[in-house]
Order: structure tokens, then sequence, then C-alpha cells
């Protein structure tokens, strides 16, 4: 008998199966639950993620560390002379606005539904941050994205660490689990409770007379945008602007929502400072001046 249930009690625990990753014409291709995935083979990027028949992305999912700058960033900054010791500047001269984007190497296992991409990002054609994307997939539709981000040491602080792509979703509402339920930055969280939070997407924009980056929601393990979920240990805000378009304008009465809703996952975000505003004050714990960051998330 007790020969018997030592067999039983050591029995390999049964493992998750993966779907496997078919190569098309132009990248790899995976079929997973009720979801299709698509790695273009010349980006590296996902550009296609069919749910349940429906497109759900109206942009790739990608690298992003760029924000549309605060007042506490631009300081004393006018339209035609940047303050050199501002955020701002230093951004500018890294080229992190601009940043090119190179797919360097893609290596696909296809029994495991790994597929692990190079992505370098580069300014005057010196590579300024590179990132490894391992995505898994499982056969419950899952894609799973760990992320491995190096920086150049001549870099300045960055603005954040994160993901953007565009969803198709039409959604009036969003839900999530953190921080909420109004805007909050990692130093600015101390009247934003945890919680189980439901805002119309509307409210997710922080109407701000000067436009700028707004409405992030901070320590969030999961968030719900109609049919698209995302678990992990993120920053997340929704907008129907983007950054450039936030970046650009000069007034609340130049914005024109976009079409599709754009979404933006941090692992990390810089805070926004404000013990005054002419100088970058905002405190070293709350600056992203590392070397290297990892962090991740799912989709589903």
């Amino acid at each position: 008998r007790r020969q018997r249930q030592m067999c039983i009690r050591d029995r390999p625990t049964p493992q998750p199966k993966y779907s496997e990753v078919n190569d098309g014409s132009n990248g790899c291709e995976v079929s997973a639950g009720a979801s299709v995935w698509h790695l273009n083979g010349s980006n590296g990027l996902i550009d296609s993620w069919v749910k349940n028949g429906k497109e759900q992305l109206a942009a790739p999912l990608q690298d992003h560390f760029f924000r549309a700058p605060l007042d506490n960033d631009i300081g004393t900054s006018q339209a035609h002379h940047v303050d050199k010791y501002s955020w701002l500047a230093s951004w500018q001269a890294a080229g992190i606005f601009d940043l090119q984007h190179r797919c360097l190497d893609i290596r696909v296992d296809h029994k495991a539904g790994l597929v692990e991409v190079d992505h370098g990002h580069y300014h005057n054609d010196k590579l300024q941050i590179k990132t490894c994307w391992q995505h898994r997939f499982t056969s419950k539709g899952e894609m799973t994205v760990s992320i491995s981000v190096r920086v150049d040491g001549d870099m300045p602080p960055l603005p954040r660490v994160g993901a953007r792509f565009r969803s198709t979703q039409t959604a009036d509402e969003i839900t999530w689990f953190g921080r909420g339920p109004h805007e909050n930055y990692p130093d600015r969280l101390a009247s934003a409770d945890f919680g189980m939070w439901q805002q119309p997407i509307e409210s997710m924009h922080t109407d701000y007379i000067f436009p700028s980056e707004n409405g992030l929601r901070c320590e969030v393990s999961a968030m719900s945008l109609g049919d698209v979920h995302v678990g992990g240990a993120f920053n997340f805000s929704v907008s129907q602007y983007g950054q450039a378009q936030l970046a650009a304008a000069g007034h609340t009465h130049s914005l024109t929502p976009e079409a599709a809703l754009y979404v933006y996952l941090d692992g990390y975000h810089m805070g926004v400072g404000g013990d005054d505003s002419w100088t970058p004050s905002v405190k070293p714990r709350f600056r992203l001046d590392a070397s290297h960051y990892r962090w991740g998330f799912s989709l589903t």
C-alpha cells in the first residue's frame, strides 16, 4: 500500500499544453484557443490578434518609452528656447521622442509555443535601448509576454518603460483592480485606494489645459476593456488621444478623439515631480535610471 501511494504521489503533474507556432509567408501564426496571433517576420511585432473572429489590434503591440511632456518635464522652457536643465531637453538630446525601431533577431521554438524577439531602438544609428520579448502561448488562448530591457549607460532617466497598442474595442467602460479611481503616478499614490474600479472611457482622460501625459493608474494586476483582458503587475492608461497628439497640442480644444483607443501598459513609469516648476524635481527613487529592467503581462 505504501509503495502504491508513493507511485500515485510521484506521478508527474500534467503540464499545460502549448499551441504550436506555424510558419507563414511573412512571420508566424499561432492558433490558441479562441485567438489567432500573428507576429510579423519583418519587424518582429504582434500586428494581428483575432479573437472569436474579430480583430483586436488597430496598431501593433510594441515597446514604448515616450510620454507627452508635463509642465514639470518642460521646466522654464519657452517656445523656441528649451531649458537645457529640463527633462524635456535631456530626452530630446537622447532621441527618446523619435527612436528608430529595428528587429534584430527572431527565434522560434515550435514545440514549446515560444517566440523570442530582440528589438533595437536607435538614435543617429546608435543603439540606445535593446529589448527582448518572450511570447508564450497556451491552448487556452493566452499570450504571456516577458520583457527584458537594457538601456545604454549614456541615456538620461527614461519617462517610462512599457508597451503600447491600439485597440479596436468600442467598450464604453473599463474595469481594473489596482489603484484608483482617479489618475495616480508612482510619486502620487497616497489618495488612490486599492480596489476593483469601473469607469467610463471618457473619465480615464484628465483634461489639463495644457495637454500632456495623463490618466495613469498604478499597481494594477488585472484590467478589462471589452473582450481584451490584461494580467500581470503593471501601470496602465487608456485614451482616445495618442501621446503624439497630446505632445503636439497647445490647448485642450486642439484634441480630437481618434477612431481606435490607445492602450499603454507600463512596467515602470517615472514620477511627475512638482516640488517646484522650474527644476527636474523628481525624487531619485522615482527616476528610471537603471540599466536593466524586467517586466511582463498577459493578454487573453
